[in-house]
């Protein structure tokens, strides 16, 4: 099935063209999801364009965050107990209402109103909203209000690095 192009919606910044590949599903007998080899990628970003459209985030911005948290494994778990695609704390979860953390669909949808929410309450400065999805909104504010460079710019580098690649080339660039 050939990709199509389509446009995303951003925060703050033009639309940009980026590839949109067909999703996968769950293997409903196994309960388990077909990733379709590859990097991964492709599987998820039927769930990444959906929580896009209903945060109005940009679909790039979301697959570059599930690249540099996850790479893309479902069952990813940090040493501080992050969980899922998006690596989201249990407790960051409860307050947002979310479902299953490994539950990939729901980990991307709650991971985006996470980062939605953060964006918004930083004044729509994506750079100080990864600083808060990455570190807490508490510490990326208070680098915000003193005009500082947020202390985890690495972490939002690679995040902005991995946006770039997958608007310019999709799954492909992963």
């Amino acid at each position: 099935m050939k990709p199509l192009v389509s446009m995303a919606l951003t925060i703050g910044l033009a639309l940009l063209p980026v590839l949109v590949l067909p999703s996968c599903r769950p293997d409903t007998a196994g309960g388990s999801w077909d990733y379709n080899g590859g990097s991964g990628c492709e599987a998820f970003v039927g769930m990444a364009e959906d929580a896009a459209a209903d945060t109005g985030l940009d679909l790039a911005l979301l697959m570059g965050v599930i690249r540099v948290e996850s790479n893309f494994k479902v069952e990813a778990e940090s040493r501080v107990g992050a969980q899922g695609l998006m690596q989201i704390m249990p407790g960051t979860g409860r307050h947002f209402d979310c479902g299953e953390l490994f539950d990939p669909e729901e980990n991307v949808a709650c991971g985006a109103r996470v980062l939605a929410n953060y964006i918004e309450a930083c004044r729509g400065d994506v750079t100080y909203g990864l600083a808060a999805y990455n570190t807490g909104l508490s510490r990326a504010r208070a680098w915000q209000k003193k005009g500082r460079t947020p202390k985890n710019k690495g972490y939002v580098r690679k995040v902005q690095a991995a946006r770039s690649r997958f608007s310019r080339r999709g799954c492909a660039a992963f």
